[in-house]
């Protein structure tokens, strides 16, 4: 974890209260230089921390989903944003 999110103070008083946040997955895909991106808005409802690892799983899967399998993704160097 970098920034706020680093600190665990820090990272509780942002998650205590809902907020609307931006996702973003890089999916890194496997051989190649590029990330394949996969972006959410949240705008209809604040995220929480019971909520917040969900969304990230939904947003990521469909991020594979898209890739068909056609692309082989590196788990260990992809990257999640959490833009509040």
């Amino acid at each position: 974890m970098f920034g706020d999110f680093a600190d665990p103070v820090k990272r509780k008083r942002i998650f205590d209260k809902p907020r609307k946040y931006r996702f973003e997955i890089w999916l890194k895909l496997h051989g190649k230089p590029e990330y394949e991106i996969r972006e959410a808005k949240i705008t209809s409802e604040g995220v929480t921390r019971e909520n917040l690892s969900q969304i990230l799983y939904e947003v990521a899967m469909q991020g594979l989903q898209d890739l068909d399998g056609l692309e082989e993704v590196n788990g260990e160097q992809s990257i999640i944003k959490i833009i509040i």
